[in-house]
């Protein structure tokens, strides 16, 4: 165990560590990169912080949607209140506005802040900084200033901000040589000795995996790999043979059903919104409710930081907790004296999370049109047995609602064929052909929820050194990914199983990632689910992280766990294998239907 490492990266974080330990470290899974003399980059960032600012300004005139939707759930809630014997407080709304509206910060000195933050030490020789440091550099009106990259967006390569996979993929091994580095004090020259547990989410992009793994084996020269998938971790992690697996992320949530270690592909739902979606959701509802520190702009990595504690402290699905709330908060910016807020809350934090069950809230077409997937073609040059040959297995979505078209039912048969990696000098990481990206429209990247859509591509049958167009099928990501919660939950289940397994798998729901952490989410679910009397779901029962492990963790564990299964002697792949036999090893070793 000593000598294996879990991997388990996100869009937000990066957890790794050795299997031997009880916990992973947790780096910020982001880079940030010296600009030099980037004017044209800075005034593409200052424009879009404007575009950004103006929507904030605008936001106080709410669309009508969003004000229906508001009005919906304020409704359910009612009624939940009114089922429980509960009432409301009697003028909550007047009392929180005119608490807020009066509320005026207090500074607090230094010396008297025992959770100030360190911010970082800019040196003049550093081209980059990784994790928690890139996240506490100060702003800087410089010519050099710093710019922050997340080399993964919704469980994807981030094409947005990036030129190419080769940019990607040196900025992942940088991140990922550091902080192994410095949180397991491993050298560069010692990776030769450990082999690496890789967990990947449940729906995969090929490309994703091929060059996650070359860069493990071939430029990061781990000893050897092995792939697992995040709800078949979990199963381990919990100890849970049957089970239906909600996995509520930063940026994307999925519902996997697993059974003896196997993940049920039929079964895999992709969502499209996770907690970034309601940490931005509340900050917007706290605006409507006078929020005192009116200058909060979550293009800065301080105040996003700041919105995601806020909602970890004071949101809940719980309705027992429905009263007016006295809450603290403090607002602590680079070479500024911390401010301490006191604000009042009622219903929006318990009306944010609802967002997991009443998703038409998000404009996607917003969050879609704001990150698209900006390359259009890439070079195949395949070395071992021409493409990958279609299986069925998606790399978008996997999910087919039951009511769609023939035609669109046959469009989610075609996905991504990826070949196996094709030899590179080692000094060239990645992909050398660069992704096709008009610069002048590239994004600054920042903490606001991103979108990296999944695309499809038809399967040749052999392909050597070919340009395969990748094409998008936006309307059928819409219609799948956008889902409610228990919906997906529903689809899922019914999906997988026959009436005997969906009866396992209803009285086995676990809720994981940090959605998890919602109070109260798992006593929502259940009841929301048992409202829809749904067949075969006797007893229902809706559980978070077992063991009291922090369930942003169950996965990590659960690759830790795996590492110890005698059956993985035969399942790893060397560098040697990855060069001659390519994704066959994939085909003939890995836990999951390539």
């Amino acid at each position: 165990g000593s000598k294996v490492l879990v991997i388990h990266p996100g869009s937000r974080y990066l957890r790794i560590g050795r299997a031997s330990e009880a916990f992973p470290s947790v780096v910020p899974h982001l880079i940030a990169r010296r600009m030099r003399n980037k004017k044209e980059d800075e005034a593409r960032q200052d424009e879009s912080k404007k575009e950004i600012k103006v929507e904030r300004e605008t936001e106080d005139i709410y669309p009508e949607y969003f004000k229906h939707a508001v009005g919906e759930i304020k409704k359910e809630l009612k009624e939940r209140m009114k089922a429980s014997k509960r009432r409301p407080v009697a003028n909550a709304q007047s009392q929180v506005h005119s608490f807020n509206k009066s509320a005026h910060p207090e500074t607090i000195a230094d010396h008297n802040d025992p959770y100030r933050i360190d911010w970082t030490v800019v040196d003049d020789d550093a081209e980059y900084y990784v994790g928690e440091k890139a996240l506490r550099l100060p702003d800087s009106d410089s010519a050099d200033s710093f710019k922050l990259f997340y080399p993964i967006q919704h469980g994807e390569f981030n094409t947005s901000d990036y030129d190419s996979i080769k940019a990607i993929i040196g900025d992942l091994e940088t991140i990922w040589t550091e902080s192994i580095r410095e949180k397991l004090g491993i050298s560069r020259k010692n990776f030769r000795n450990y082999s690496v547990i890789l967990v990947i989410p449940d729906v995969y992009n090929r490309l994703y995996v091929l060059e996650m793994i070359t860069m493990l084996l071939r430029y990061m020269e781990f000893r050897r790999v092995f792939i697992a998938q995040e709800s078949v971790c979990v199963s381990f992690g919990a100890g849970m043979s049957v089970a239906c697996i909600v996995d509520i992320g930063a940026q994307t949530s999925t519902v996997t059903c697993v059974e003896d270690g196997m993940c049920i592909p039929d079964s895999r739902v992709y969502l499209h919104y996770g907690g970034d979606d309601i940490t931005y959701f509340f900050i917007k509802l706290l605006r409507r409710s006078k929020f005192p520190y009116s200058e909060m702009d979550l293009t800065r990595v301080y105040d996003w930081l700041l919105a995601e504690e806020m909602k970890e402290k004071f949101c809940t699905l719980d309705e027992a907790n429905l009263t007016i709330q006295l809450n603290e908060f403090y607002v602590r910016a680079p070479n500024k004296p911390t401010l301490k807020y006191q604000i009042k809350t009622y219903d929006d934090a318990i009306i944010a999370p609802m967002l997991l069950f009443y998703p038409h809230i998000i404009n996607f077409n917003k969050k879609r049109a704001e990150f698209p997937q900006k390359f259009t073609s890439y070079t195949i040059d395949d070395i071992t047995e021409g493409a990958i040959t279609n299986n069925g297995v998606q790399p978008g979505l996997v999910m087919q609602k039951p009511k769609l078209s023939v035609a669109t039912q046959a469009a989610t048969q075609i996905r991504t064929s990826f070949p196996s990696p094709s030899p590179q000098p080692r000094d060239s990481p990645g992909s050398t052909t660069p992704l096709r990206i008009d610069n002048n429209t590239v994004p600054a990247p920042s903490p606001i929820p991103a979108s990296v859509l999944p695309t499809t591509q038809p399967a040749s049958p052999s392909i050597s050194s070919n340009t395969v167009a990748r094409t998008q099928n936006a309307p059928l990501v819409d219609s799948l990914s956008t889902l409610p919660l228990d919906d997906a939950i529903i689809q899922s289940i019914n999906t997988a199983a026959t009436e005997e397994r969906a009866k396992k798998f209803y009285s086995s729901i676990l809720v994981v990632g940090g959605g998890g952490l919602i109070p109260g989410v798992n006593k929502m679910l259940e009841e929301r689910l048992s409202s829809r009397q749904i067949q075969n779901a006797d007893k229902l029962e809706v559980l978070t992280s077992s063991r009291d492990l922090d369930p942003r963790l169950l996965v990590w564990k659960g690759g830790s766990v795996m590492s110890k299964l005698e059956i993985l002697n035969e399942s790893w792949i060397n560098s040697r294998e990855w060069e001659e036999l390519g994704v066959r090893c994939l085909r003939e070793k890995a836990f999951f239907i390539w």
